[in-house]
């Protein structure tokens, strides 16, 4: 499911005329110092103390660990799961929204002859490479967000609600494959007939990990019509249909995710979202 990400042709010119236009400044000049970045702060919390959510305007909190053991009913295990992953999902949202919104007034300066500086190049190619974009168009599509719902039901099948090894000490919600020895991994203990050794990503925190499960549905070639569904405002079972790459369980999978999200009505929480006085501060980035 997972592809490593190579340095197409537009990215490499892109590179390659940044360093052109810079070429006097890296030469001659130091390079400019970067503005001071407006940091939102955001509450972090043990997962001892999770608030119970009970309306649409959920607190902007991450939780720096994940609760112990397993509760007493499967009811009380959805909600702690959901207690502690849906403001992590809408906080990963808004830090999405904020790049993108950093990127768009970017572009506008440059295209209304302001010059490029350093900061703004790293931001644009950082931007183009996480994405895999080519260009501000098709990096617009691709940090558009998919609903909540979907979000909640994948993590919620990939992690057994929660309960998952790799879940409680990698935060690794979505079963997220390493291929890279270089990163912090978790060995799966599963065993295939081909006896290719599974090993699992490990964040450091929860955000971090709902960022890069975003990051990969955005970048990767097999979801492009799940991607055009999103943009489309097809129905959230419709998109859930093309995520049949996801999982080797190819349809079934899709099957499974359209049931939890109707089983335990999901759809509600694509209307949850931040505070107004949170979202609408003004501030350049916050931390997951």
């Amino acid at each position: 499911m997972f592809t490593n990400i190579l340095l197409n042709n537009s990215i490499r010119n892109l590179f390659f005329a940044s360093f052109v236009f810079f070429n006097p400044s890296l030469v001659n000049t130091p390079m400019p110092v970067v503005e001071n970045i407006e940091t939102q702060i955001i509450l972090r919390k043990p997962a001892t103390e999770l608030i119970s959510i009970t309306d649409s305007i959920v607190t902007p909190v991450l939780y720096t660990g994940v609760p112990e053991g397993n509760l007493a009913t499967n009811l009380e295990q959805r909600e702690q799961f959901i207690n502690l992953m849906l403001p992590a999902i809408l906080l990963a949202k808004h830090k999405i929204a904020i790049d993108l919104e950093k990127a768009e007034a970017i572009i506008k300066r440059s295209e209304n002859g302001g010059k490029m500086r350093w900061d703004d190049f790293k931001t644009i190619s950082s931007l183009y490479l996480r994405y895999n974009a080519s260009n501000m168009n098709e990096l617009r599509k691709k940090m558009q967000t998919h609903p909540t719902s979907i979000v909640l039901a994948q993590a919620a099948l990939e992690s057994g609600w929660g309960t998952s090894r790799f879940f409680r000490n990698g935060f690794n919600p979505f079963g997220m494959w390493s291929i890279n020895p270089n990163e912090a991994r978790m060995l799966s203990y599963e065993k295939r007939t081909d006896n290719y050794i599974i090993y699992m990503r490990k964040y450091e925190t929860l955000g971090q990990s709902i960022a890069d499960y975003f990051a990969t549905i955005s970048r990767v070639s097999v979801y492009n019509k799940f991607r055009e569904a999103n943009l489309e405002g097809k129905s959230v079972y419709e998109m859930v249909t093309y995520l049949d790459k996801y999982s080797e369980l190819g349809e079934y999978y899709c099957g499974m995710v359209n049931s939890v999200i109707k089983n335990f009505d999901l759809l509600k929480y694509d209307n949850y979202r931040l505070p107004d006085d949170f979202t609408k501060s003004k501030t350049t980035t916050i931390e997951l």
